[in-house]
């Protein structure tokens, strides 16, 4: 296989990586956030491998728009209440985490 295969290939592999996320909704509305963190990481490791990186914010914004529709409430709520530039990604995924356990309480 010659340079240019190497190079074609590795711009699908990220082509393919970048509409994951987008797709993602339909597969995961009985997942738990712990489930879907752990495929997001690795797809954007993967990506990250390729030469493709991403800001914080963007990590944030990607995970708030793949998120279950029941979790739609919270998802309006984070972006109303907070500047979504500066929140730490790890600050997300505990307030999705502590919402998800309260919402499971509640059934």
């Amino acid at each position: 296989m010659g340079e240019g295969d190497e190079v074609s290939m590795d711009h699908n592999a990220l082509r393919i990586g970048s509409s994951k996320g987008s797709n993602v909704r339909e597969e995961r509305d009985n997942e738990i956030i712990v489930e879907m963190i752990t495929k997001f990481t690795n797809i954007v490791n993967g990506l990250e491998t390729l030469g493709k990186t991403y800001k914080e914010s963007e990590k944030v914004m990607k995970i708030l728009r793949s998120l279950p529709t029941n979790l739609d409430a919270k998802v309006t709520v984070i972006q109303e209440a907070k500047d979504l530039t500066k929140v730490p990604l790890e600050e997300l995924i505990g307030s999705l985490m502590t919402f998800e356990i309260t919402l499971a309480k509640r059934q």
